[in-house]
């Protein structure tokens, strides 16, 4: 279910394999993740100095704009050290009797989202994999090798007229943006892969709520006993009631892992939207430049439009749930299973939220106010 994120994960040094129990892997993977976290922040420190000492507001501001990403990848890269307990925590509610489906209609629609997820891995991956090729390692092949052309125009404490130097220093770019790639394509895969899961235990809860009714209906046809009915009843009704808090918890457990994940991405996105935009506009004609910029410009917009899609389908599949529960066939289940259902079905009344820093709650909404701010702050920046 969640294989290729944490593969990438893997790849750029934030996330241990869960399997491996040998003290030697265990060591060798915090040496290479010793290795990778050392380019990665060197990179990082020679933006931060090539920012202050910028030769003119250009140069700056695109170094800026490199360097909120790679700040942006740090707090996701920390969280998922900081946080890696509650992460698997999280993850095995997916995976227990409650959860996972039980009959053929619930595999059914737990093979829809999966589908739904790999897809937008697969999106996700392509665009992530084009961006950094035209970034990264475009330049170095089309470039002559006399004008020193490099990933980014950072500082560096050492001239680059010797070729070796330049080799060095390109790889060390190159590996460095890589590596930032890898953990931003696999946060934003994988916290809107967990989103989607959310999604489908709402509709397996809906199918089982269909399904509650029939069963019971089944066993009157098998002239069951009425206490026996009443009874199985009460099991099935605790069993639907424990499934919607569940998913909850899992809702919850979310917010509180990637909350200030979420705003940060939200706040460096108004930024990078608005001076891409302004590049875009500033630059006469289609070339290498404009490619690459336009290509950022659509992952940054994709990071964020996946949040608040996804934020938004959660709190209107927790709004519809009411709704679908009023649409089974109540009028089988006893006064007690009625009550039990209206007690649901006002606890539906009240949405899950999913929210940004405690501040702006994901929804299609969030998405065209952050579009309509950043096109506000590009408007300042061109007048």
């Amino acid at each position: 279910m969640f294989t290729g994120p944490f593969l990438l994960l893997i790849l750029n040094g934030s996330w241990r394999p869960n399997k491996w129990n040998s003290k030697v892997l265990i060591r060798l993977y915090d040496f290479y993740t010793i290795i990778a976290y050392t380019i990665f922040y060197t990179f990082v420190a020679t933006l931060v100095i090539g920012v202050i000492v910028a030769e003119n507001s250009q140069l700056a501001i695109e170094l800026m704009i490199q360097l909120l990403n790679e700040i942006n990848v740090s707090w996701k890269n920390f969280t998922f050290k900081l946080k890696r307990k509650k992460v698997i925590r999280f993850m095995n509610l997916f995976f227990d009797g409650l959860t996972l489906p039980q009959t053929p209609q619930e595999e059914n629609i737990q093979q829809k989202f999966d589908s739904e997820s790999r897809n937008n891995t697969w999106k996700l991956g392509v665009i992530y994999s084009i961006s950094v090729i035209t970034y990264v390692y475009m330049p170095f092949f089309i470039s002559d090798i006399e004008n020193r052309v490099l990933v980014t125009d950072s500082w560096l404490p050492y001239s680059l007229d010797n070729v070796n130097y330049y080799y060095g220093t390109y790889l060390h770019q190159a590996v460095a943006v890589t590596i930032a790639a890898l953990g931003n394509g696999a946060t934003e895969v994988l916290v809107s892969g967990f989103m989607i899961q959310i999604c489908a235990q709402f509709e397996i809860l809906e199918e089982r709520f269909r399904q509650l009714p029939q069963t019971l209906n089944k066993m009157k046809e098998n002239h069951e006993s009425e206490s026996i009915i009443l009874s199985a009843e009460k099991i099935l009704m605790i069993r639907l009631i424990k499934h919607h808090l569940r998913i909850f918890e899992m809702a919850k457990t979310l917010n509180d892992i990637y909350v200030f994940v979420i705003f940060f991405q939200f706040v460096s996105s108004i930024f990078v939207l608005c001076v891409c935009t302004y590049t875009l506009a500033v630059l006469k004609t289609v070339n290498s430049a404009f490619i690459t910029v336009l290509l950022f410009l659509s992952c940054m917009l994709l990071q964020i439009f996946l949040y608040t899609w996804y934020g938004n389908e959660i709190t209107l599949r927790s709004v519809d749930l009411g709704s679908n529960i009023l649409l089974c066939d109540w009028r089988s289940l006893s006064c007690r299973g009625i009550k039990d259902l209206m007690f649901i079905y006002e606890r539906t009344k009240k949405p899950i939220l999913l929210s940004s820093g405690y501040v702006i709650t994901l929804s299609n909404v969030a998405f065209t106010s952050i579009v309509k701010t950043s096109y506000s702050v590009f408007n300042v920046l061109s007048a």
